[in-house]
């Protein structure tokens, strides 16, 4: 009897521990540093792998908590954005980082930060450069928060979660669990194209998005061509002499025509009989030789030129 009563005393024993290690770990919504993390203790989050998903309570069966999952993990398949921090190895499995924390009730104590940017600051981990964001739903009241680090909100910003989370707030708000789930399902679908660049802001149709890419290259071409029109006109910035314009050129014609008119005994050296036969010598000196400066023979030529004009013809 004695034995019998130990048998059955040590296979209580055993179920009781079997059954233990299945039960995740609830934490007590008192103390919320018990929470746990789903990517360190993803059995007590009610997951079998590591997760971004953490429902320590069990408000999602688990084939609503795997998609809900599959977006966060797709999110985070998008471009690192860290920069120079990203992983030289591989950047398609290091973009940003959303995490999931749901509850069935907390209690905030008097002075507390808000939850979810407590667990950003404590809890998570795997953020580099403040890519990270921890959305947090409470069941007890049906709210959705956000807190994101700094990298992560330069991309969803206060304005744009507002936005996106306008469409489903009746689901995430609503009595039922399954709409619950419908409501963050949307919100994280959407947010997952806010992430990879491709989110198209409601209202803003496909012809406004043409019209915009139009109004860019008018704008590219207008620039480009005032640029070609600058240099153009500037080519001694690029070392070529401008080409000079009609006027200009007219001008030098018309010198020229005026300067192959000037009378040739302006420059004829004294004692040279004119056209005319007479002596060009001073009838006042009685035929006595005129004394007059020597003309150099470089002088000579050059006035020689000037009386020729310049049509080209040689003296």
């Amino acid at each position: 009897m004695i034995r019998a009563g130990l048998f059955v005393g040590i296979l209580v024993c055993l179920l009781r521990c079997s059954h233990g290690q299945s039960l995740p770990t609830v934490w007590d919504e008192q103390e919320r540093s018990q929470y746990p993390s789903p990517r360190d203790d993803f059995a007590a989050c009610g997951r079998s792998n590591y997760s971004w998903v953490c429902d320590p309570n069990r408000q999602f069966t688990t084939e609503q908590v795997d998609e809900l999952n599959a977006i966060l993990d797709e999110i985070h398949m998008s471009q690192c954005p860290c920069g120079v921090r990203c992983p030289t190895a591989s950047t398609t499995d290091n973009g940003f980082i959303v995490i999931l924390a749901i509850v069935e009730s907390y209690i905030y104590h008097g002075g507390e930060e808000p939850f979810e940017r407590w667990f950003r600051e404590e809890k998570q981990t795997d953020a580099r450069c403040g890519e990270d964001a921890i959305v947090f739903y409470d069941f007890a009241i049906k709210r959705m928060t956000v807190s994101t680090g700094l990298r992560a909100f330069q991309t969803l910003t206060d304005d744009i979660i507002e936005t996106i989370r306008a469409p489903f707030d009746s689901k995430l708000t609503s009595q039922n669990r399954d709409e619950n789930f419908e409501g963050l399902k949307g919100f994280f679908g959407v947010a997952n194209t806010v992430y990879r660049g491709t989110y198209t802001p409601p209202g803003l149709k496909v012809w406004a998005h043409m019209l915009i890419a139009a109004g860019a290259s008018l704008a590219f071409i207008f620039l480009a061509s005032m640029l070609f029109c600058t240099c153009t006109s500037c080519k001694t910035f690029w070392g070529e002499k401008p080409q000079p314009v009609l006027k200009e050129v007219q001008e030098e014609e018309d010198l020229g025509k005026s300067a192959g008119r000037v009378p040739f005994y302006h420059i004829m050296p004294s004692g040279v009989k004119g056209d005319d036969g007479d002596s060009l010598i001073d009838p006042d000196m009685s035929g006595e030789s005129a004394i007059t400066p020597a003309v150099p023979a470089d002088d000579f030529a050059m006035m020689s030129k000037v009386g020729a004009g310049r049509k080209g013809r040689r003296v």
